[in-house]
């Protein structure tokens, strides 16, 4: 289902159950992708978080694996490096979405 056609449905449903309080028009700003002019939608999506400072088996930490690994990559174009760097050296903490087998991706 399309979020917009979830709206009267869920209005149905509170309705249905004698929960809904109050129900009314509302104009407000809202946020639109600058790129595509369509409005952003906000979901929550399984998410799990990874120390990135935590010292692992091997004694060292996500945030030195991985900066390692920056650095032994060759990068096209070359600024992507900076941005990665930026993502791990600023970075509390790493976020890893499931996908359905369940892998992190």
């Amino acid at each position: 289902m399309l979020v917009w056609n979830a709206n009267p449905r869920v209005i149905e449903t509170l309705e249905s159950h004698g929960s809904l309080v109050h129900k009314s028009k509302l104009e407000h700003s809202y946020p639109h992708c600058w790129r595509h002019k369509t409005p952003i939608i906000f979901r929550a999506t399984p998410q799990w978080f990874i120390s990135m400072d935590r010292k692992a088996n091997g004694g060292e930490t996500l945030r030195e694996v991985s900066q390692r690994a920056v650095d032994a990559t060759e990068f096209f174009p070359s600024w992507g490096r900076a941005r990665l760097d930026a993502m791990i050296k600023n970075s509390p903490t790493g976020a890893c979405r499931a996908s359905a087998t369940g892998a992190c991706r």
